[in-house]
């Protein structure tokens, strides 16, 4: 598929190293079709009031490569992404599983692993809720969950093991060990995202496959309400951008993926994109779901995200984040607005 810049494009990519059986397109979903009109399947179904708050959605992006070089652990979500891991946000990435889920039509995984890969890889696992499954589907298969966090629970597959570990650091692993590397969600725990790649190929058996699922966090209005009506998002979006940066991280990341996959030596990539509402106001009973799902997680997890990003990064204090906040809940509950990101 063509690679869209925009910001609100989830961008899933399939890449072959060489020694890799070949080129697998993506299927099913919600695949953009016409560039020109990404938004064309989604209906309105607006309702009359207001339901719940409607968080961003984000933007995905699967890259499979084969390979045989050597990855190394995963870095995962912790204090120092700006995010404090409590319940409250292992539910929240639980619910960006659910989403994801809807979203590729309850496939866990758009990489063609086959059905008995040996090695699998869950890079900044979180709760653990993908290896898990994957571990589940695959019980033949030994699945590794790495994160900063232990926030795992103890009670799993007997094929599936998770280790405290970061990405960024030196891999570990023996080189050509993995059949499969997935990454997802994770642009305010990567920061040298080239060297997780060149890690990774390492870590790929020849052959093997990786996939990266991103947020791009910037939506655009499908029926073309101006930025102006939805100025305190776009405001906490900004901000959010400029601390991450400060602290090296770029939520604008997603639509360079398929460039930095290509650069970093992987073959045939693959694009996948997909639509996803900011709210509950489709038609479509998924896409509806989904968007619920987005707009819970983004409102749970609002002042997690600012506190630590912007009294740290900014210098802003507690109480100037929370008036700042106000402004952008009330944009979220705004089931009026309809706004889009791409997966």
């Amino acid at each position: 598929m063509a690679e869209i810049a925009s910001p609100e494009t989830t961008y899933i990519a399939y890449s072959a190293v060489p020694g890799s059986p070949g080129h697998v397109d993506a299927d099913g979903g919600l695949a953009i079709t016409d560039p020109a009109s990404p938004y064309a399947e989604i209906s309105l179904d607006v309702p009359t009031t207001n339901d719940s708050p409607s968080p961003p959605l984000a933007a995905n992006a699967n890259i499979n490569v084969n390979n045989g070089h050597g990855p190394d652990h995963g870095h995962g979500h912790g204090p120092e992404d700006g995010i404090e891991v409590d319940n409250e946000e292992m539910d929240r990435e639980d619910m960006k599983h659910h989403m994801s889920m809807l979203l590729m039509n309850g496939r866990l995984h758009l990489a063609p692993i086959g059905s008995n890969p040996q090695k699998i890889l869950d890079v900044g696992t979180g709760t653990g809720i993908w290896a898990i499954e994957m571990g589940e589907t695959y019980p033949t298969t030994e699945v590794i969950g790495t994160d900063l966090s232990p926030i795992q629970p103890t009670w799993i597959p007997p094929n599936v093991k998770f280790e405290i570990d970061d990405v960024e650091e030196e891999w570990l692993y023996h080189p050509n060990s993995f059949d499969f590397i997935h990454f997802r969600f994770l642009f305010l725990a990567i920061k040298n995202l080239p060297r997780a790649l060149d890690q990774s190929m390492g870590a790929l058996k020849p052959g093997g496959w990786i996939e990266l699922c991103e947020l791009d966090i910037f939506p655009v209005s499908i029926d073309g309400s101006p930025p102006e009506s939805y100025s305190h998002i776009s405001a906490f979006l900004d901000t959010v951008h400029q601390a991450a940066l400060r602290q090296g991280c770029d939520v604008k990341i997603a639509p360079k993926y398929k460039d930095l996959v290509i650069r970093a030596g992987y073959e045939e990539v693959t694009e996948e994109i997909m639509t996803v509402p900011w709210g509950s106001w489709p038609r479509d009973l998924r896409l509806k779901e989904a968007g619920a799902f987005l707009r819970a997680e983004l409102r749970g997890g609002l002042q997690g995200i600012s506190m630590g990003l912007f009294t740290r990064c900014l210098g802003w204090t507690a109480k100037e984040v929370e008036v700042f906040l106000i402004g952008v809940r009330k944009d979220l509950d705004n089931n009026q607005l309809h706004l889009c990101s791409k997966l």
